[in-house]
């Protein structure tokens, strides 16, 4: 596979060479995206696991949840990374703005001294989606796992054209036709 996609999913879901096989194909250039959810991050138990290393975030025991609504909102250099673009530039910005909130979010911390891009985060300052390139992989993570509300509530074509560019870049197909 090209990449890899864990939403609220812990790590005990996967047999221990399951895990090793996954960060394999990730040291071997496939792209991997965690999701949020109660289950996964520290609390699902992959800071345990040979895939932590991978992910620009700290993996504390417990997962701190964000129970208020939280509106995505590309960050500094988010607005113009690939992922990010959900419509055309000059729109860009004033449709993120319309987008429904998340309904709530993981709490992400950044891991000190990481190399990490922060692309999003809420209209209280908590990261919402952070990028990465570890070796020959690209890593996203994304607090929210409520963004179907979008597609619900009028916002389909947002929807849409978010994952696909996030399994884009995960995948580094971004350039392809």
């Amino acid at each position: 596979y090209d990449g890899f996609i864990i939403g609220d999913v812990p790590a005990e879901a996967f047999t221990p060479r399951q895990i090793q096989d996954l960060a394999i194909c990730c040291n071997r250039g496939a792209g991997l995206m965690m999701t949020g959810g109660r289950e996964n991050f520290g609390k699902g138990g992959y800071g345990n696991t040979v895939l932590a290393p991978l992910f620009p975030i700290e993996l504390p025991a417990e997962n701190q949840q964000l129970t208020d609504p939280q509106k995505m909102l590309p960050f500094r250099d988010g607005l113009s990374h690939y992922v990010m673009q959900i419509a055309a530039p000059d729109q860009n910005r004033s449709r993120w703005d319309q987008l429904p909130p998340l309904s709530g979010a993981n709490l992400l911390v950044p891991r000190q001294a990481s190399l990490a891009q922060l692309l999003a985060v809420s209209d209280s300052g908590h990261p919402l989606l952070i990028g990465q390139t570890v070796g020959a992989s690209r890593v996203l993570v994304f607090a929210g796992d409520t963004t179907w509300q979008w597609s619900m509530q009028g916002y389909a074509e947002e929807h849409t054209r978010f994952w696909r560019q996030a399994i884009f870049w995960l995948t580094r197909k971004e350039t392809d036709d």
